[in-house]
């Protein structure tokens, strides 16, 4: 029997679901030794950090939102608010332990594990940006289950949703 090694939860939880799914699944999912992501914001996200995610991949304007309650632009550049998510970030990962990767549009991916960092957003023609976050989640998830740092996994899954960006169909790039 073929057994999972991660959960990955991305998306908005629809209505009429327990406010406790997601965290329910996290918590079953870390009991049971596995890796997980989150792509989540709000108050669904905040109730699955004591259950100690691996890694966190809000885009930035639902970061903001989330730990902030502030109402900012996905690609926002502003560097006072930069640094506060960067600061956050490191709270993040010294009191639950996960690291962070927090997509910006077209903007640099921002990332901390053990230390701030960057991965260039190669620019491209976008035909179709649904998916790409799922894309970036999935084989951000599948490059640290290999081992790779998070800086090589995060490197390689942008290109990855690169890639999805440029197809018209999602989840068929080659």
């Amino acid at each position: 029997m073929m057994r999972a090694e991660a959960l990955i939860i991305c998306g908005t939880r629809a209505p009429g679901y327990s406010k406790n799914l997601y965290r329910d699944f996290v918590k079953e999912a870390k009991e049971k030794g596995k890796f997980v992501l989150l792509d989540i914001k709000g108050d669904d996200l905040l109730s699955c950090l004591p259950y100690r995610p691996d890694v966190i991949k809000p885009n930035f304007s639902e970061f903001v939102e989330t730990f902030f309650g502030e109402k900012v632009p996905e690609q926002e550049q502003n560097t006072s608010l930069l640094e506060r998510v960067y600061a956050k970030m490191a709270s993040l990962q010294d009191e639950y332990g996960c690291k962070s990767v927090i997509s910006r549009g077209k903007h640099d991916l921002l990332l901390f594990d053990k230390g701030p960092a960057t991965v260039a957003i190669v620019p491209t023609e976008v035909v179709n940006s649904i998916g790409c976050g799922d894309t970036l989640s999935a084989s951000l998830t599948l490059g640290l289950l290999q081992g790779h740092s998070l800086q090589h996994a995060a490197s390689v899954a942008t290109n990855h949703a690169t890639m999805q960006a440029k197809t018209i169909h999602p989840g068929s790039f080659v």
